[in-house]
Parts: structure tokens; sequence; C-alpha cells
């Protein structure tokens, strides 16, 4: 008998939890169906053709249910889309913070590059001066003989950084 008991007691509880959760669509199709017989009950009441009645009552009944019938499924499938939209921004986030650490992985090694192109500069500065003052004398025997400048050597890291950084660029504007 406990037994049985308690098994009501549990559907009265599942039951009691279904009703609070799905109140507002409950409330909102009694409402419906007590303006659909409202409507009903005006047309029988009033002076119009049986025939024009019965159409005039299915019309009120159509749109106030079918009214009923859409809100329900406007507010479902708000959640729904909600949800989603939350998953695609959160994807978009992790996308976005993906493609930083890959920005930073890649320039990681063009400034290390940069730093050591700096230093080398640094060191053979006196070096590079005074090839520069007999670039003049070799040229007049080899016209094609050019020293590197120092931004020479940085011309190409400097079109590598920048086409990194436009490829990000590039990347996160096309993220959804």
């Amino acid at each position: 008998a406990e037994e049985g008991q308690e098994q009501v007691a549990s559907q009265l509880g599942q039951a009691r939890a279904w009703v609070t959760e799905n109140y507002a669509a409950l409330r909102n199709a009694a409402v419906a169906a007590a303006l659909s017989l409202a409507a009903a009950g005006a047309v029988a009441g009033s002076s119009l053709h049986p025939a024009v009645g019965g159409l005039v009552a299915a019309l009120v009944a159509l749109f106030v249910n079918f009214s009923t019938l859409a809100h329900s499924w406007m507010e479902r499938s708000s959640n729904v889309f909600g949800a989603v939209e939350g998953i695609f921004c959160k994807m978009n986030d992790k996308l976005g913070c993906l493609l930083d650490a890959a920005g930073r992985q890649v320039s990681q090694p063009l400034d290390d590059l940069d730093a050591a192109l700096d230093k080398l500069i640094s060191e053979q500065g006196p070096a590079i001066k005074r090839m520069q003052e007999f670039e003049d004398a070799v040229q007049k025997v080899e016209p094609d003989f050019d020293i590197p400048t120092p931004d020479d050597l940085k011309q190409p890291l400097e079109a590598c950084g920048t086409f990194v950084d436009n490829f990000l660029q590039d990347a996160k504007v096309q993220l959804p």
C-alpha cells in the first residue's frame, strides 16, 4: 500500500512540475478556448443567419487558436535560436583567440630574426661603414656592385610581418 502511495505521489509531483514548466502555454491555450467559446456563444445569441454565424465563430476560433499556437512556437523558437546564438558567439570568441595565438606564434620568429639583425648591425656597424666608404671605388670597376644597407636586410622581414598581419585581419573579418 505504501508503495502505491509513493508511486501516486511521484506521479503527482511529475505532473505538478510539468504544469509549472508549461504554465504559460496552458494559460494561453485556456484563454484561446475561452475566447472561442465566448465568440461562439455571442454569435449564437445574435440575430445572424446560422450559416454566417457559424462562419464568424469559426473564423474567430481559427484566429484566436492560430495566434496562440504562433505565440507558443515563437517562444520555443526564440529559446532554440538563443541557444544557437550563444554557441556561435562562444565559437567566434574561441576562433578569435586561436587566430591571436597563431599570430603570436608566427610573429615570434620574425621578431627574433629582427632582433638578431639589429644585433648584427650594431656589432658590424664599423665594418659596414668602412665597406660603404669603398663602395664608390668598387662600383667604378664593377657597376652592379651594391653593399646592402641595414634597411635592405630588414625589408623582407617587414614584408613577411605585413603579410601575416593582413592574413590574420582578413581571417578575423571572415569569422561568422
